[in-house]
């Protein structure tokens, strides 16, 4: 298969890769979409502290399940997911109190396993979300990001009647704009880019 590899900090690659067979608890996608986030550009360019190399990125992954391992049972080929970047032990202190982002045996798929950014990706079976029916692929790789934007407006208490201001409107500064926009928040958006402005 295709596929975009980072050897070294710098530069990639579109070469041909194998696919890697699904182990018992895993499952094989073949990918739909994936979105380009900051994050895929700055391990390319400057690295970071989690990057594994050789590496393909791609961390928001849509794709439709294409083989199951032997023990899997809740998935079958055809299946429309969303994977979850991360995985995480289950059984540490972060773990158990609900904090999974802390656990220090986090594997996040683009930086310690191979990401989205090929024809196909093998990822643990506990990583599929479904997509729901009728959920086009474009709209759906959104679910990342926009929970991420969700969250952010959740811990900062943002109820409707409020007004909001949001410095930046790249992806994530006009996700938060949609987000408060859809329930009843007053938003301004300030950015110095003339054309993301316009897009608000």
């Amino acid at each position: 298969m295709k596929g975009i590899v980072v050897r070294t900090i710098g530069s990639f690659e579109k070469t041909e890769v194998s696919v890697v067979a699904p182990g018992a608890c895993e499952v094989t996608v073949r990918v739909e979409v994936t979105g380009l986030c900051r994050t895929d550009l700055k391990i390319i360019e400057k690295g970071h502290r989690d990057l594994v190399l050789p590496r393909i990125p791609g961390e928001e992954v849509i794709g439709v399940v294409s083989e199951t391992g032997r023990d899997v049972t809740e998935y079958s080929e055809g299946d429309r997911v969303y994977l979850y970047p991360g995985t995480w032990c289950g059984v540490c202190p972060s773990c158990l109190l609900g904090a999974e982002n802390l656990c220090r045996e986090m594997q996040i798929m683009g930086f310690h396993r191979d990401g989205g950014f090929a024809e196909y990706v093998t990822v643990p079976v506990r990583c599929l979300i479904r997509v729901p029916e009728g959920l086009s692929p474009d709209t759906a790789v959104f679910a990342e990001p926009l929970s991420c934007c969700l969250n952010a407006l959740d811990l900062a208490g943002v109820r409707p009647g409020m007004r909001v201001g949001i410095w930046g409107a790249g992806p994530a500064g006009t996700l938060i704009d949609r987000a408060c926009r859809a329930a009843g928040v007053d938003t301004r958006v300030c950015d110095p880019d003339a054309r993301r402005r316009e897009r608000i």
